[in-house]
């Protein structure tokens, strides 16, 4: 199906090459800029630079201040962002479209000037920050070498794909302030660059801004190329075994592939996709529900252009199954599809898959920019866009299985030949290799154990000592009950959250955020209808003054004019992004129209645009006053406590925590709006509809919570599910659907959400609420146990990190429950027959009608709808 997405193109005279997408649909815009430079241009010892620049591209300019580029775009609304990769680098933007002007200045100055701001303080600050990123990304993770070590072994050395893209420290830890200056001088330039604009900007004004911000940007000398990577399909088994304390045995196997832009890299890729995409893939069918001997299984292609590229698969075994079960049956997929090829209804169903990831990727303009700014950097061609689905589906089964058959097999003896002692532990190889150690036999498992004590003003600490997290999460959650907010200021709790850090009572808000990069700390904050959550992630190393920071922003902020002021239109830009995502406006229909109008919940937690314009520093700070304070916080750790005295540390810096606030107040039982009805919110240009259907449901308070989520998995919870069975699998309707049970501190929800295609709406819905309803009528005892073992087996895996226990114990003190109800949960689940699993979906789930909402085309919608037999229906623009 080929697309028509607005394409207009100019080179500069500097050889600066614009692309710019016109789209009115939205009042945003977004600004992509692509280099032609990535690690696979790194020479031997300057690995990792491509990503350095990622960082430094961000401290300032020589008309921008270190910090300065994030603040002004933030002040004008943007989403802004970069990434590195073995083929590019990109930096990005998104922003209301008033503000391209300002977009463009900035990547200009940078592009132009950023050497005058990369002095040696700034490379060592930014030397130490990508450290950091290794560490907490790479090394302190489980399984979070396995791509390093795996790309070793795919090529050899001095292969431009040989290195990951974050470099060698040792490299970094070697290179000169000369060094770094020589390598931007050679990659950054105009004529080494693609820009791409999409978005509310006519092709002429977006013309013109470019050659006003870069024009006058010279070239650079070309730069030489990137050295040749060509090299054929593997023909030995390579290995690396690898012993180390993880949570379960896993297996990747890594392949060589054809290079990107052919049709033998589409066949191969798509092959790939046949075994493992998505739960529906022949691994998933076989390995994880048929034989069950993995909790999962993964895989793809990564296309490359620089004359290979490479795909994984991967498993991880089922605690009561040893990993060699799981190598063998990968192997002898792999060979059977090499042997035997795929048939018409698998390729077309992988083929649908790609066509719907590709089709959601252009529906945003930010998404769109970035695969515009990929195909005309990376092939010449920004048109592929509109192309690029026939190009998938002009791939056949022979082709496939050709590829399949040179580049996807285990190439020389079988795994299951080397020798034992070859072959123990954790195993990773290019085609059938990763494998960590076994573990012990599998053991009974229970949420993990705290140490509580309480600082001197009074608030609860709870430790959770997980030796070998080396990164901790420091997590204060706080009472906030949202229908306390004034209903004229509605989201003043996220203007509130959001400024703790914009500057304290002792630093000011670059200096706060630079003590925390020094400290290798990441803060976030979090604000739920019933609670605050303000948290960092740190090395342990650096707990304690990290803390400190922490116990800063919570207790000493400053709510300055300018810094309120600043993210009171961040959040002004940021709600007009919302409103063109179609996820977002079925979740805001939804809950508009579930609840009654006097809930607070029915309207936006991060308020409306009459809620947060009129907002200022004295009505947050206020805020603040009256509802943050000790009596209503309890701090959670999480991560090695191994020799730090952790609550100690907590209360040194929050022993002195006073405030005016008490108590929270309860929560009040929602209010629902009950009936059978049908919303349908008008999305134009839409190629796919939003739905969301759904009503009130059960929350933890009731003793049912678990056999609802033994039911919620039967009928919705996985692809294997009754509704994925026919909407997706059945129908290829959808990609894929979910159903879920939802719950604050009172009152819950049951919804099916996903999108399906636009003209087949009326007959999806119709066969969702049919299998809903009918699910009322009983479930199987085999579903049950099935439901029942999936969730019990994988939750260690769901807490297996220090910041996943701190979030899920934050989680359940917002809502009122003990710090371990996941063990009160699992035993709920544990003890769920059939009747009991029914009874607990049907006390809720189409009892007291259903709410359907709908985001999309309406025009091509409106008459499928009148169809469904409920009630008038509710059109919203």
């Amino acid at each position: 199906m080929p697309l028509n997405y607005p394409l207009a193109e100019q080179t500069l005279d500097n050889g600066l090459r614009v692309v710019v997408s016109s789209d009115k649909a939205v009042p945003i815009v977004a600004v992509n800029l692509w280099y032609d430079v990535g690690s696979r241009h790194e020479p031997p010892g300057l690995t990792g630079f491509a990503h350095l620049f990622e960082h430094l591209m961000f401290q300032g300019s020589r008309n921008v201040e270190s910090g300065q580029h994030f603040s002004l775009l933030e002040t004008a609304g943007a989403s802004l962002n970069a990434s590195t990769f073995f083929d590019r680098t990109n930096y990005f933007e998104s922003l209301p479209s008033g503000g391209l002007d300002l977009a463009l200045w900035l990547e200009a100055d940078r592009m132009g000037y950023l050497l005058d701001a990369v002095n040696q303080e700034n490379l060592d600050n930014q030397r130490d920050v990508v450290k950091e990123e290794k560490r907490q990304s790479y090394d302190n993770r489980p399984y979070g070498d396995s791509y390093e070590r795996l790309v070793r072994l795919l090529f050899p050395a001095g292969h431009p794909y040989a290195h990951m893209t974050i470099g060698s420290m040792a490299d970094l830890d070697a290179a000169a302030l000369e060094d770094v200056h020589a390598f931007f001088r050679t990659h950054y330039g105009p004529n080494n660059a693609v820009l791409t604009i999409v978005g509310d900007v006519s092709e002429e004004d977006a013309f013109d801004a470019a050659k006003r911000y870069f024009g006058h940007l010279p070239a650079i000398p070309t730069p030489p190329p990137a050295p040749d990577g060509t090299i054929g399909p593997l023909t030995e088994v390579l290995r690396d075994d690898v012993v180390e304390d993880v949570p379960s045995d896993l297996i990747t196997m890594m392949f060589r592939l054809p290079v990107d832009g052919t049709p033998e890299l589409d066949a191969a890729a798509l092959a790939l996709d046949v075994l493992a995409a998505g739960q529906s893939g022949r691994l998933n069918r076989r390995l994880v529900r048929d034989e069950q001997i993995a909790q999962s299984v993964s895989g793809g292609a990564l296309p490359l252009i620089g004359g290979v590229s490479f795909g994984t698969l991967t498993g991880i075994a089922s605690a009561d199954f040893d990993l060699q079960q799981v190598e063998d049956a990968l192997v002898e997929e792999i060979e059977k599809l090499a042997a035997d090829g795929v048939t018409e209804d698998e390729l077309a169903t992988v083929q649908a898959q790609n066509e719907r990831d590709w089709l959601e990727q252009l529906a945003t303009c930010s998404g769109r920019a970035d695969e515009i700014s990929h195909h005309a950097l990376l092939f010449g061609d920004p048109n592929r866009i509109n192309t690029r689905i026939d190009e998938i589906r002009a791939v056949t089964t022979e082709q496939v299985q050709q590829a399949a058959a040179k580049w996807i097999r285990a190439a020389g003896p079988r795994p299951g030949d080397v020798p034992p002692q070859q072959h123990r532990g954790a195993g990773m190889t290019s085609q059938a290799l990763t494998t960590p150690p076994s573990v012990a036999p599998p053991r009974p498992w229970s949420f993990p154990l705290s140490t509580t004590t309480t600082t001197r003003a009074g608030t609860p600490v709870h430790v959770f000592d997980q030796p070998g997290q080396y990164v901790a999460t420091v997590r204060v959650t706080i009472a906030l009950p949202l229908f306390t907010e004034p209903r004229e200021l509605e989201g003043v709790a996220t203007i509130m959250s959001r400024t703790l850090d914009e500057g304290t009572e002792l630093k000011s808000a670059n200096e706060f955020a630079a003590a925390l990069e020094r400290h290798g700390a990441a803060y976030g904050v979090d604000v739920s209808s019933d609670a605050l959550h303000v948290e960092i992630s740190v090395p342990t190393s650096q707990l304690a003054p990290a803390v400190k920071l922490l116990a800063e922003a919570v207790t000493r902020p400053a709510f300055n004019t300018a810094d309120v002021g600043r993210h009171v239109t961040i959040r002004l830009g940021e709600i007009n992004q919302e409103r063109a995502n179609a996820g977002y406006r079925a979740r805001e229909a939804f809950a508009g129209h579930l609840f009654d109008t006097s809930v607070r919940r029915s309207r936006p937690t991060a308020g409306t645009p009459d809620t947060i314009r009129p907002l200022t520093n004295v009505q947050v700070a206020k805020f603040y006053r009256e509802n943050i304070g000790p009596a209503r916080a309890q701090i959670l750790f999480a991560g090695d406590a191994t020799g730090v005295d952790v609550a100690a540390i907590v209360d040194d810096a929050f022993g002195d925590w006073t405030s005016e606030a008490g108590a929270a107040l309860e929560v009040p039982e929602p209010q629902y709006t009950l009936g059978d009805r049908v919303v349908l919110v008008n999305r134009p240009g839409s190629v796919q509809s939003q739905l969301l259907i759904g009503c009130p449901g059960p929350d933890r308070r009731e003793d049912i919570w678990g056999a609802a989520a033994v039911a919620n998995h039967v009928v919705g919870g996985t692809i294997t599910s009754r509704v994925d069975t026919v909407l997706r699998e059945e129908k290829g309707y959808t990609y894929g659907t979910r159903t879920s049970f939802n719950a604050p501190r009172k009152g819950g929800t049951f919804t099916l959400g996903g999108a399906v295609r636009t003209e087949v709406t009326g007959a999806a819905i119709t066969d969702a609420l049919r299998i809903l309803r009918e699910a009322r009528d009983g479930l199987t005892d085999r579903e049950v146990q099935e439901a029942q073992d999936s969730l019990i087996r994988t939750a260690p895996l769901r807490y297996e990190q220090a910041d996943s226990i701190a979030q899920q114990v934050g989680s359940n003190i917002a809502v009122g429950v003990p710090l371990d109800f996941a063990d009160t949960y699992l035993a709920q689940i544990a003890a769920t027959t059939a009747d009991v699993a029914t009874d607990a979906y049907r006390r809720y789930v189409g009892t007291n009608g259903l709410l359907v909402v709908v985001v999309g085309e309406a025009k091509d919608v409106r008459d499928q709808l009148s169809g469904l037999n409920m009630g008038d229906i509710i059109e919203l623009s």
